[in-house]
């Protein structure tokens, strides 16, 4: 008789529904400001948004380092756990001192990059900040999930992260308007 195909099973949906948050929390916002406010000020939301996201290759790949050795589960409890809390934690102190960095030169980084018509972007590049501390580490928690075999919590992980940075919100009438409802 033919092994059953339960692992895959299992593996197959769990390596699909993790995506779909991460999805909405990347893009959501954009879609929702396309529709509510002036093109100039969704321009100045997008160059706060990709500032913001600059961390997000850099710190996963904390995550992408620490997935197989997880995965391969040759390390013994206390290792695994350990390699767990210095990714969170390098993946945190990665993105503080990253995002502090961007949130400190940002005033004088954004007109000299995009140029002086930009400079209502560096007003929400401020309120993105802590979401660009939050995001790479997210996904770095993904991984460090998907590395234990449990891919399907990642999309409860993502999804409490998108829950929390919806409640960012940066309202001006006067010029940059709307609402952040993601990153």
């Amino acid at each position: 008789r033919p092994p059953r195909p339960k692992p895959m099973t299992r593996y197959g949906p769990g390596q699909l529904a993790p995506p779909a948050p991460s999805l909405a929390i990347t893009r959501l916002d954009q879609i929702v400001l396309a529709f509510t406010v002036t093109p100039a000020a969704l321009g100045h939301y997008a160059v706060a948004s990709s500032l913001t996201n600059l961390a997000v290759p850099l710190v996963s790949a904390l995550g992408h380092v620490a997935f197989p050795r997880l995965a391969s589960a040759d390390l013994s409890k206390a290792g695994s756990a350990l390699l767990r809390r210095r990714s969170i934690l390098a993946s945190g102190g990665i993105s503080i001192a990253l995002m502090a960095v961007l949130g400190i030169g940002a005033h004088w980084l954004v007109p000299i990059v995009f140029g002086p018509a930009f400079h209502d972007s560096v007003m929400l590049i401020w309120l993105l900040v802590p979401a660009g501390v939050f995001l790479p580490c997210a996904k770095v928690c993904a991984d460090l999930l998907r590395g234990h075999g449990r891919p399907l919590s990642v999309p409860y992980v993502q999804g409490t992260f998108a829950a929390g940075k919806g409640g960012v919100v940066c309202r001006r009438v006067s010029g940059v308007g709307g609402s952040g409802v993601g990153h």
